[in-house]
């Protein structure tokens, strides 16, 4: 059953994380952060696109990291937050 909850909710997840990475590229040019954090946001894309049972503790860790380095600039990335918070609550539920 765990496994249907993956399937069905992959389009979400792949939307919330494109949208991290919209909200955090208006501050690229302004922010060195802002570049990592979009290079985080792509590894952790690219980790959620091969999800498996595998990899998901993988993509657990990824997840939890990404959100804590965001809570700092929650003022700036609301969305971003939220989203991760998302992410990280569905891969716990996932596994």
């Amino acid at each position: 059953m765990k496994l249907e909850f993956v399937v069905i909710s992959m389009s979400e997840v792949e939307e919330k994380i494109m949208e991290c990475i919209a909200e955090v590229e208006e501050y690229r040019y302004y922010s060195i952060e802002a570049e990592d954090g979009i290079r985080q946001l792509r590894e952790l894309q690219m980790i959620l696109r091969n999800l498996n049972r595998e990899n998901i503790e993988e993509a657990l860790k990824k997840a939890r990291q990404v959100y804590q380095l965001s809570l700092a600039y929650s003022r700036y990335v609301p969305k971003t937050v939220t989203n991760l918070k998302y992410i990280v609550e569905w891969l716990e539920k996932s596994r």
